[in-house]
This record gives structure tokens, sequence and C-alpha cells, in this order.
């Protein structure tokens, strides 16, 4: 599997999202209360519906899909996530307490996980933007390129 298609698909991502994202953070739209007690905005379900649309455009295998403010996580057996040789792990705005503050300290985050021949899923490449910065983060393996 090449990630190049993926990583440059999250780059453009970067890219749109950044400045909306600075806009919203201190004010965002659709701030509502989980059951379990923590926030959730718009934003983070809008992230999350991005990131799933990076991941389809840019794996090109097939791929199960799990992420935070997803309603199909809570609905999905984990059976029908083992059928899957990629898993995508979505936090589409980790620490929205503090976006919905404005203080700056909150990121964008994605994981791939590869099924390994023993049937393990590993780590085999990540995303983090952090918007505020200005920073994306990619990584394969030990590879880290910074795309600011």
């Amino acid at each position: 599997m090449n990630f190049l298609r993926l990583a440059h698909r999250l780059e453009t991502l970067a890219i749109e999202v950044t400045p909306w994202l600075r806009q919203q953070s201190g004010a965002p739209e659709g701030v509502e209360t989980k059951p379990d007690g923590s926030q959730v905005t718009a934003c983070d379900k809008e992230m999350e519906r991005r990131f799933r649309l990076a991941c389809k455009e840019g794996l090109g295998v097939p791929f199960a899909f799990l992420g935070e403010e997803s309603e199909e996580i809570r609905q999905t057996p984990l059976s029908e996530i083992t059928d899957f040789d990629y898993v995508a792990i979505c936090d589409p705005i980790d620490g929205t307490a503090n976006f919905i503050a404005g203080n700056g300290l909150y990121g964008c985050l994605l994981g791939i996980y590869r099924r390994t021949s023993e049937g393990v899923y590993q780590p085999s490449f990540g995303a983090v933007l952090l918007p505020e910065s200005g920073h994306l983060y990619i990584t394969e393996g030990d590879d880290v390129l910074d795309l600011n």
C-alpha cells in the first residue's frame, strides 16, 4: 500500500479547513452535549465527514472507518470491522472543549491500521492537523513529515 495519495488528499484537506477551523474556534456552531457529558460541535461532525471522504478518495482499498462522532461506530459489529484489512480511526477534533474555549489547544487526528498476517492491526499511517499553528504531520512507519 502506498499512502502517498492519501497524504496528498489530507494536505489538500488541511489547506481547505484550516481557515474555517481557526474562524470557528472560540465560537463554533452547533455545540451539543453527548450522553456521556462531553461536547460535540458541528465542526466535529463536518471534520469527521471530510476525513471519511479523504480516506475513501485516498486509500483506494476497502476499509472500515471508526470515527468518534459516527453513529456507525455504535452500530457496527466488531465482526464487520475485522472483515477489513485496513481500519481508519478518526478523532475529528481532539480537544473539543479547548476548541469551544478558543484557546488553540486542539487537533484533528487520523490513524490507519493494517491487519498483519497474524490478524493483528498495527499502525501504518497517521495524520495530525494542528490548525492554530498551521502544521500537518504525516507519519508512515517511523518517518514523519511536517507540512506547514
